[in-house]
C-alpha cells in the first residue's frame, strides 16, 4: 500500500530489513527487539549422566598428571635431602631408600592415600621441603575432590534439565527438530536473503521446505510441542505464548532458548522521497 501511494505512513512497528530498505524509508528506530527460539520445555537429564557432568575429562587428566608430577618431585626431594643434606656416616638406610627404584611408585601411592583420606598425616622424620610439596599438592587435589563431591550431591539432589536446542547452529545440525517462521516477516526475510552463516543455512531449509514458512501462527503451540518445530520470533511474542499456554494448561510446556540469535531494529515506514517532514527521520 505504501509503495502504491495509498498511504503515507506505516504507523506500526516494522523490522528493518535489506529488501525493505530498498523499497521504503524508515523513521528513527524506537526499539531494538531481540529474536529468540521458541522450543519445547527442556527434557530432564539422566541422573546417572549427572555424576560425570560436574567436570570434563580434562580435569581428570590434570589430576592424574599432578599425581605423577607430585610423586616425581617428592622422589627428587627425598634423594636430594639424602644425597646432599645427610652426613655420609648417618642414615645410610634412608639414603639407600631414597635412591632405590620404585620410590616414585611409593610416593604415588602415598599421594593417593592422601587424596582418598584427607586426614592422612605425613609421617614424622620427613623434611620441610617434603612437607611443603605434599601440602601444595594436597591443597589443589583435596579442593578439587571435595568440590567434585559437592557437585555430585548437587546434581543428584537437584533435577537438571537439558534444552532440546540452544542455538541456530544446534538447530541446523539437528535431525529431530526443524525451524519454522512466519512467512514474509522480517525474520523470514533476513533468513531468505542471507548468503552465509546459520541464517543462510536456515534460508536454504525454508526454500526446500515451504511448509515451514507459516501463513499464520494459529497452531504454533501444537507445532512446537507435538510436531517438534522450533519457532523463530520476537522475544516479547514468545513470552506471551509461554504465559498464555501456561494459563490454559496449568504447567509450563513451552520454553525459550536463553540466547538471542538476532536483534531487529523497529521503526515506522514512509515512502521513498516522501513529503513527510524530515524530522520524522530522526529523534528530533
Amino acid at each position: 500500500m505504501i509503495m502504491r501511494g495509498e498511504i503515507d505512513f506505516i504507523a506500526t512497528g516494522l523490522g528493518v530489513t535489506l529488501s525493505r530498505s530498498h523499497a521504503i524509508d524508515f523513521t528513527f528506530p524506537f526499539e531494538n527487539e531481540p529474536i529468540n527460539l521458541l522450543i519445547p520445555y527442556p527434557k530432564k537429564d539422566s541422573t546417572l549422566a549427572s555424576i560425570l557432568a560436574p567436570f570434563e575429562y580434562k580435569v581428570w587428566i590434570l589430576i592424574a598428571v599432578s599425581l605423577i608430577v607430585g610423586a616425581y618431585m617428592l622422589s627428587w626431594s627425598g634423594y636430594i635431602k639424602a644425597r646432599w643434606f645427610t652426613p655420609s656416616n648417618q642414615f645410610d638406610g634412608r639414603r639407600e631408600m631414597a635412591r632405590r627404584r620404585g620410590r616414585i611408585s611409593d610416593n604415588l601411592m602415598f599421594l593417593l592415600s592422601v587424596l582418598v583420606n584427607p586426614g592422612y598425616q605425613v609421617p614424622p622424620g620427613f623434611g620441610v621441603a617434603f612437607r611443603i610439596l605434599v601440602a601444595g599438592w594436597c591443597l589443589s587435589a583435596i579442593v578439587l575432590s571435595n568440590s567434585y563431591n559437592q557437585s555430585i550431591k548437587s546434581f543428584l539432589m537437584t533435577p537438571k534439565y537439558k534444552s532440546v536446542v540452544r542455538s541456530l547452529d544446534d538447530l541446523t545440525a539437528s535431525s529431530e527438530y526443524s525451524f519454522v517462521v512466519k512467512k514474509y516477516s522480517s525474520i523470514w526475510a533476513n533468513m531468505i536473503e542471507a548468503n552465509k552463516g546459520p541464517f543462510a543455512k536456515i534460508g536454504n531449509i525454508l526454500r526446500k521446505n515451504p511448509e515451514n514458512s507459516l501463513e499464520t501462527l494459529d497452531d504454533i503451540t501444537d507445532l512446537v510441542i507435538n510436531q517438534k518445530k522450533v519457532l523463530g520470533q520476537f522475544k516479547s511474542s514468545n513470552l506471551v505464548l509461554i504465559r498464555e499456554d501456561m494459563k490454559t494448561n496449568g504447567k509450563c510446556r513451552l520454553y525459550m532458548a536463553e540466547e538471542s540469535f538476532d536483534e531487529l531494529t523497529i521503526s515506522f515506514g514512509i515512502p521513498k522521497n516522501s513529503h513527510v517532514l524530515n524530522h520524522f527521520l530522526s529523534h528530533e
